[in-house]
């Protein structure tokens, strides 16, 4: 949760308050979780730009931050589950 507020002091944004970056991102989970498409696509979207659009006044950098945010927290969470997998677990010995 706490990575929108480096991806928006990374964009040049100062006038940042921590709890209201994270009641924004709450809203936007909750706002995915009402939509029954696999990671609310579209949903989580719209509701960036809308959210976040106050604070990143420049439609460029407000684009790129959705996009940054959303590769690192949706689809990032896809790729790390992917090599999980891969990984064997070690074998568990038993004991007496």
């Amino acid at each position: 949760m706490r990575f929108h507020i480096f991806l928006l002091l990374s964009l040049g944004v100062t006038q940042l308050n921590f709890w209201m970056i994270m009641s924004l991102h709450v809203i936007i989970f909750m706002v995915t979780s009402v939509f029954p498409i696999p990671g609310g696509a579209g949903g989580a979207e719209y509701g960036f730009l809308v959210l976040f659009g106050h604070y990143v006044t420049d439609n460029s950098k407000l684009v790129l931050a959705m996009v940054l945010w959303r590769l690192i927290t949706y689809y990032g969470g896809i790729f790390a589950g992917m090599v999980a997998t891969v990984i064997k677990p070690n074998k568990v010995s038993e004991t007496d």
